[in-house]
């Protein structure tokens, strides 16, 4: 969708906004020299997006090589976390496959019925579906209720394969890491050579599987963007690409539960334009396809199904602005019930009332396209106010910050403050399981962890106050024409036919 001058000129005109052949996106109202004069140029422009997914799938793969070897550490949780925390290879993926027991896995109706998982169905589904890799015995499987512990499993039990179940997951996690970075090269004012060189895409690619719902995500408000540019005839948005991106979205949602900010983003971009049969068309497409991914996974175990939110209601709470002012940097204080629910009040009401808050913002600002500014206000705000902040969710910042073309300075400050957030985290973990380390472990939580607890909060602070600014700031002439209407492409014009010139 870039707009192209005259052919005869050789030149090319860029916005800030552009859609994807700049690389930075930020040389607003930079006119090239002569493409004959840049052949550099003229080729980078030609293989910039094959030289996007190239880094990306290097960077992906390192990360992947990275962790994999702990999946030879699976015999026990504590086995595991020995060789994990002190190698600083830990990750989710492994993690769930030793945690949950998958290596019982017993044919089809164990995807959906087997091990409650604290994610939601369609994350779930997957993780239980890609454990039948292994060997497969006819074991009784164990059924346990939501807030009891998993059934051990005896030894002789065990016959799953985790380094295939690890390599299947990582082949789906690639897959969509490289639909990600092809869709956001052509995400107008978006910077996707920030995400495809980061240390936080090396640590967290296959750390956990949010590389999938992130790229669900982007495809969904890809999807819905054109469908506002390319209106069927008599409306004002196109009726099948609507349906695909709300299908998207709602996919994504029951992937992981951020996406939802995204939908939130599209439906009062929608609500602004009184688009109110494209808001109905989706809300009916998201209902329908909740029940239709819900309902078989509740009928055929509740309990199973239900054990992700049960999890999270009742799920200590972690490092992370309540773990400060309610639990005192005091794990004892920090893990009591009454403690655990009144955090979990707290935050409902926090994060919903600054939703409403941003929302009322998102419907007063000037810009005619507010989904993603919208969204990425929305997740940071989330962010803050949640009771956990796993370090991999850093990888979802790192994509709204980058999908909205944020500054250096910003990146790198939020680059170090994650790779500080992480090392720390690990660091404490590790000292945690070694003997006659109760007095360093003491002081580190309350100087080391506490330390990298504030600089998060205010990093976050800091980007509460730039995504709300981005949401507020109308857009420039410029960026209106690249992200508003469909790219113009000026052809010369045709020269007279010969016959025409001779007055045939």
């Amino acid at each position: 969708m870039i707009a192209y001058t005259e052919r005869t000129e050789q030149t090319a005109t860029y916005s800030r906004g552009g859609d994807g052949n700049d690389p930075d996106n930020t040389d607003a109202g930079f006119r090239a020299e002569p493409l004959n004069n840049q052949p550099f140029s003229a080729l980078y422009r030609r293989y910039r997006t094959a030289a996007l997914l190239l880094v990306t799938g290097v960077m992906m793969l390192l990360s992947f090589l990275w962790y994999v070897p702990g999946a030879n550490h699976t015999k026990t949780m504590g086995e595991y976390h020995v060789y994990t925390f002190s190698e600083f290879r830990f990750n989710n993926v492994i993690a769930m496959y030793v945690n949950h027991n998958l290596d019982q896995f017993s044919g089809p109706r164990f995807i959906l019925n087997g091990n409650g998982i604290e994610y939601p169905p369609l994350l779930s589904m997957l993780i239980r579906a890609t454990a039948g890799v292994g060997v497969v015995k006819d074991v009784p499987l164990d059924v346990y209720r939501s807030g009891t512990p998993v059934p051990s499993t005896p030894q002789d039990k065990k016959a799953g394969n985790a380094v295939a179940y690890t390599w299947l997951n990582y082949a789906a996690n690639f897959f969509f890491g490289l639909l990600f970075i092809l869709l956001l090269a052509n995400w107008p004012g978006a910077r996707p050579w920030l995400f495809a060189l980061s240390p936080l895409l090396f640590l967290f690619a296959g750390y956990n599987w949010d590389i999938i719902p992130i790229a669900i995500s982007l495809a969904g408000v890809f999807l819905l963007r054109q469908s506002i540019l390319r209106p069927d005839p008599g409306r004002d948005y196109n009726r099948w690409l609507e349906i695909a991106g709300y299908a998207a979205l709602a996919v994504g949602i029951w992937f992981k539960l951020f996406p939802v900010v995204f939908l939130a983003g599209v439906l009062v971009q929608r609500a602004r334009q009184k688009q109110w049969k494209a808001i109905g068309l989706g809300l009916g497409v998201v209902a329908a396809l909740t029940l239709i991914i819900n309902v078989p996974v509740a009928l055929a175990n509740f309990d199973s199904w239900y054990f992700f939110l049960w999890m999270h209601q009742n799920r200590p709470t972690e490092l992370s602005i309540w773990y400060w002012l309610l639990g005192g940097m005091d794990p004892a204080t920090a893990g009591r019930p009454d403690v655990t629910a009144t955090i979990n009040l707290l935050s409902l009401l926090l994060v919903g009332s600054g939703g409403l808050l941003l929302t009322f913002f998102a419907w007063k600002s000037p810009r005619r396209d507010i989904v993603m500014p919208l969204a990425a206000a929305l997740l940071v705000w989330w962010l803050t106010f949640n009771k956990v902040y796993d370090p991999n969710f850093d990888i979802w910042v790192l994509f709204v910050l980058v999908a909205l073309g944020v500054p250096t300075w910003l990146y790198m400050t939020f680059t170090l403050v994650s790779l500080n957030w992480w090392l720390v985290t690990f660091i404490g973990l590790h000292l945690a399981l070694e003997k006659n380390t109760e007095a360093i472990n003491a002081w580190f939580l309350s100087h080391a962890s506490f330390l990298t607890l504030m600089l998060r909060l205010a990093s976050l602070a800091v980007l509460i106050v730039w995504s709300t600014r981005e949401l507020l700031r109308p857009e420039t002439e410029t960026e209106e024409e690249y992200q508003i209407a469909p790219a113009r492409v000026t052809a010369p014009a045709a020269a007279p036919s010969t016959a025409l010139q001779q007055g045939a």
